[in-house]
């Protein structure tokens, strides 16, 4: 098999766009010696010192073509359907490309934020963010001795769950496991024209994946018991198949925020849940704490179990979880983490991920 991966154009080497889904596949290929190459190089490697996607002789042939969806938005769709083609989609929001008939002519879509309260074509197949090389060699990095009894809270967008679980949830640890929401300080940065100039492993980093990379955030996430990883919107359940438009959209996005309006997973679930905190958390040392997946309709290949590789709010009953959280023994915390570790390795590796997608080829190839 060989795989061609097709990058959407990043002109601006001060503003790259991270394609963390691109990179896992990539590493997953390399280590399976799957042959691949791209339309452009990409991602640096400042360890070994080359990229790990380069760009494609012009002779190449694949037998596989890879795009994201940012690829097609602002060109109509163009692919060789003589080949096997596979959509990343990746885009935050309900809504995506993984909705539109357009891009039906995939042979496969891999969409993250896959909830099964949404009608999906059967092309269309969840996609995790998982874990790449860099998540593990830097967590591994910076393992602590000790870990502190809080709870690490350290969000970056305003998702309107995340404001009810600041609202109403963490105050109740609280007592007992004290919330630490500080933030890091960014790393020191300075212009370059060229990724390979950036000497620094940390900071080439940092440029790579748009700012989220920080080694002192990888060992506040070692060093702390818990970490609060919520993250997504809370919509109505669809009576049938969604269709909605603007300007409704908006207003199902928010609703949850207004006041009176009781949530519960038998009316609404979850979207735009997942997100490298999760991943990070669930490899760390530390414990992730989230909704319930299966309550609220999220969708992995391989789902984890709450209780036993996270914990999960079940039904916005945020005081009895709680309750459960500060039940725990010290001894029964570390060993959720354990096997939460255990478990994301065995499941989520660029490795695994890229025999999931093999996988998922195959059995297309045998339906066609």
């Amino acid at each position: 098999m060989r795989i061609h991966f097709f990058i959407p154009d990043n002109p601006n080497p001060l503003n790259f766009r991270y394609y963390h889904a691109i990179v896992v596949l990539a590493e997953g290929f390399k280590k399976e010696k799957i042959e691949y190459f791209g339309n452009t190089d990409y991602w640096y490697d400042p360890i070994n010192q080359e990229y790990l996607i380069n760009e494609a002789p012009a002779e190449y042939r694949a037998d596989v073509n890879i795009y994201l969806g940012k690829c097609f938005e602002e060109a109509k769709i163009r692919i060789d359907k003589s080949r096997v083609n596979i959509l990343l989609d990746t885009s935050d929001g309900m809504f995506t490309c993984s909705s539109e008939k357009r891009f039906m002519q995939f042979d496969l879509i891999f969409k993250a934020h896959y909830n099964s309260n949404y009608n999906y074509s059967e092309k269309v197949k969840p996609w995790p963010f998982a874990l790449s090389n860099r998540i593990i060699d830097t967590i591994d990095e910076t393992r602590v001795s000790k870990q502190e009894d809080k709870v690490l809270v350290n969000f970056r967008g305003g998702h309107t769950l995340r404001k009810l679980v600041i609202a109403n949830f963490h105050p109740l640890l609280a007592g007992k496991y004290p919330i630490d929401d500080s933030t890091e300080v960014k790393l020191e940065t300075s212009d370059f024209e060229r990724i390979e100039d950036v000497k620094d492993i940390h900071k080439s980093y940092l440029y790579q994946t748009a700012q989220r990379h920080n080694p002192k955030y990888f060992e506040r996430l070692n060093g702390a018991l818990f970490t609060s990883v919520f993250g997504g919107f809370v919509m109505l359940k669809p009576i049938r198949k969604y269709k909605m438009r603007p300007p409704f959209r908006q207003l199902f996005k928010h609703q949850v925020l207004l006041s009176g309006i009781k949530i519960n997973s038998k009316n609404y679930f979850m979207y735009q849940y997942d997100s490298w905190r999760f991943w990070e958390s669930l490899y760390a040392d530390t414990v992730p704490i989230h909704l319930d997946f299966e309550e609220w309709g999220a969708v992995l290949p391989v789902m984890p179990v709450n209780g036993v590789h996270y914990i999960g709010v079940k039904n916005f009953d945020f005081e009895a979880c709680a309750d459960y959280i500060k039940s725990l023994t010290h001894e029964q915390i570390k060993q959720i983490a354990e096997n939460g570790k255990k478990w994301v390795i065995e499941n989520y590796t660029p490795a695994k991920v890229t025999q999931y997608v093999v996988e998922e080829i195959n059995k297309m190839k045998k339906l066609k």
